[in-house]
Protein backbone atom coordinates (compact mmCIF):
# COMPACT_ATOMS: atom_id res chain seq x y z
CA UNK A 1 0.00 0.00 0.00
CA UNK A 2 2.73 2.35 0.96
CA UNK A 3 4.53 1.61 -2.38
CA UNK A 4 1.76 2.35 -4.15
CA UNK A 5 1.00 5.63 -2.85
CA UNK A 6 4.35 6.91 -3.20
CA UNK A 7 3.89 5.81 -7.21
CA UNK A 8 0.81 8.10 -7.15
CA UNK A 9 2.49 11.29 -5.46
CA UNK A 10 5.05 10.58 -7.95
CA UNK A 11 2.65 10.66 -10.93
CA UNK A 12 0.81 13.49 -9.50
CA UNK A 13 3.98 15.97 -9.53
CA UNK A 14 2.85 18.64 -12.06
CA UNK A 15 6.18 18.10 -13.34
CA UNK A 16 5.92 14.42 -13.61
CA UNK A 17 2.41 14.93 -14.85
CA UNK A 18 3.28 16.97 -17.59
CA UNK A 19 6.03 14.47 -18.51
CA UNK A 20 3.40 11.51 -18.73
CA UNK A 21 0.75 13.71 -21.02
CA UNK A 22 3.77 14.94 -23.26
CA UNK A 23 4.13 10.98 -23.96
CA UNK A 24 0.96 9.70 -23.85
CA UNK A 25 -0.19 13.02 -25.68
CA UNK A 26 -3.43 13.24 -23.35
CA UNK A 27 -4.41 15.99 -20.76
CA UNK A 28 -4.08 15.96 -16.98
CA UNK A 29 -6.05 16.73 -13.75
CA UNK A 30 -2.92 17.92 -12.08
CA UNK A 31 -2.69 21.38 -10.80
CA UNK A 32 0.55 23.61 -11.98
CA UNK A 33 1.32 21.09 -14.36
CA UNK A 34 0.53 23.49 -17.31
CA UNK A 35 3.62 25.13 -16.81
CA UNK A 36 5.65 22.11 -17.85
CA UNK A 37 3.08 20.84 -20.86
CA UNK A 38 4.69 21.25 -24.50
CA UNK A 39 3.88 24.51 -26.62
CA UNK A 40 1.81 22.52 -28.87
CA UNK A 41 -0.48 21.35 -25.89
CA UNK A 42 -1.15 23.88 -24.09
CA UNK A 43 -3.03 25.77 -26.90
CA UNK A 44 -4.62 22.40 -28.41
CA UNK A 45 -8.07 22.24 -29.10
CA UNK A 46 -9.03 18.90 -27.83
CA UNK A 47 -6.82 19.30 -24.50
CA UNK A 48 -7.87 23.31 -23.89
CA UNK A 49 -11.74 23.17 -22.30
CA UNK A 50 -13.42 26.59 -24.07
CA UNK A 51 -14.89 28.82 -21.08
CA UNK A 52 -18.02 28.64 -21.72
CA UNK A 53 -18.04 24.43 -21.35
CA UNK A 54 -16.19 24.56 -18.25
CA UNK A 55 -19.13 24.57 -16.03
CA UNK A 56 -20.83 22.04 -18.58
CA UNK A 57 -19.37 18.69 -16.84
CA UNK A 58 -20.01 17.25 -13.80
CA UNK A 59 -17.85 15.65 -12.00
CA UNK A 60 -18.65 13.74 -8.33
CA UNK A 61 -17.21 15.29 -4.97
CA UNK A 62 -18.12 11.43 -3.39
CA UNK A 63 -18.36 7.92 -4.41
CA UNK A 64 -21.67 5.82 -3.02
CA UNK A 65 -20.40 3.70 -0.14
CA UNK A 66 -20.81 0.46 -2.39
CA UNK A 67 -17.98 2.07 -4.54
CA UNK A 68 -16.20 3.02 -1.50
CA UNK A 69 -16.15 -0.84 -0.15
CA UNK A 70 -14.79 -1.68 -3.44
CA UNK A 71 -12.08 0.56 -3.95
CA UNK A 72 -10.46 -0.11 -0.38
CA UNK A 73 -10.91 -3.70 -1.22
CA UNK A 74 -8.54 -3.83 -3.73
Amino acid sequence: MEEAKTFLNFIMDPENAAMLSSFARYANGITGSEAFMPEDMKTAPEIVVPAELKGAAYVARTCPPEASKLYTAI
